[in-house]
C-alpha cells in the first residue's frame, strides 16, 4: 500500500512568512509549507517551536528531500572514522566495500538497532533529517499514528516514501521531534533563543555535550536562519 497523508485546510491558521531574502527557492517553500501542516495535525502552534523546527531542518536538510550520500567517493581513514569496527580491516577490502551502496551500509548499519543483515541500505538515512535504521522508522511511523488517525505513513514497508513524498517527509520528521519531546518538555516557549535550544538540543540527543564549538556554532547558524521566518500572530 502506498503512504498517503491527506492535505489539510485550517484557514484560520496562519502560514509563517518567509522573508525575501532568504534564497530559499519554490521547491523549498514547498516543504516549509509541508512542515507547516504536519505541525498543525500534531497541534504544534506555537511559533517558538513553529520557527525552530523550521530552522533546525533547514540547517539539516536544507528544505531538501534526500537520501544519506554513498561513500564511495569518501577517503577511508575518514569512513574509519565514523564507522570504526565495523568496516574490513585492510584498505584494499574497504575500498572494494564502497564502492558497492547496498553492501556498504548492508555492513555498517546491519544487526543493529532493529535491523537485519541485510536491512542497512533498506533503512538507510534518508527525508529531511536523514531518519535511519528500522527500529527507528517503526517508531516515528507508530508516532503519526497515535497523533493524527487520518493520516497514514506506511515507512516501514515503503521507506522511499520518504524519498517520494515531501507530505510524508514533513510528516514524519515532525513526528520525529514530538518523539523527542515526548516526557521531556513541551512545545511551549516564550522565545526564540530558548526553543532553538531545546530543538537543537532534541536533534543532537538530550544527552550530547553541545558545548563545543562546533555545536555552538551549527546552534549559531540555526539562530540566524530563524531570523528569516515570522509569525504576526498565531
Amino acid at each position: 500500500m502506498e503512504a498517503n497523508v491527506e492535505p489539510i485546510n485550517i484557514e484560520s491558521m496562519q502560514r509563517v512568512k518567509v522573508l525575501a531574502n532568504s534564497g530559499l527557492t519554490y521547491e523549498q517553500i514547498k516543504i516549509v509549507r509541508h512542515l507547516e501542516d504536519a505541525m498543525d495535525r500534531f497541534k504544534i502552534f506555537n511559533k517558538f517551536a513553529r520557527i525552530a523546527i523550521l530552522s533546525v531542518v533547514w540547517k539539516e536538510s536544507s528544505f531538501k528531500v534526500k537520501s544519506e550520500t554513498p561513500y564511495s567517493n569518501t577517503p577511508n581513514d575518514r569512513i574509519r572514522m565514523i564507522f570504526g569496527s565495523r568496516l574490513p580491516m585492510t584498505e584494499s577490502e574497504l575500498t572494494t566495500l564502497k564502492a558497492n551502496p547496498e553492501s556498504f551500509f548492508n555492513r555498517v548499519y546491519g544487526n543493529m538497532y532493529g535491523n537485519g543483515p541485510e536491512d542497512g541500505y533498506k533503512y538507510r538515512g534518508r527525508g529531511l533529517n536523514q531518519l535511519t535504521f528500522k527500529r527507528n522508522y517503526q517508531a516515528i511511523e507508530k508516532v503519526v499514528d497515535e497523533n493524527d488517525h487520518n493520516s497514514y505513513v506506511n515507512i516501514v514497508n515503503c521507506p522511499d516514501s520518504l524519498l517520494d513524498d515531501g507530505s510524508v517527509a514533513a510528516m514524519c520528521c515532525v513526528a520525529y521531534f514530538v518523539n523527542r519531546f515526548k516526557d521531556v518538555c513541551t512545545f511551549e516557549f516564550n522565545d526564540i533563543t530558548y526553543a532553538t535550544l531545546m530543538v537543537f538540543r532534541a536533534n543532537a540527543g538530550w544527552g550530547k555535550n553541545i558545548s563545543g564549538d562546533f555545536h555552538q556554532k551549527t546552534l549559531l547558524k540555526v539562530r540566524n536562519y530563524a531570523q528569516f521566518f515570522s509569525y504576526e500572530t498565531i
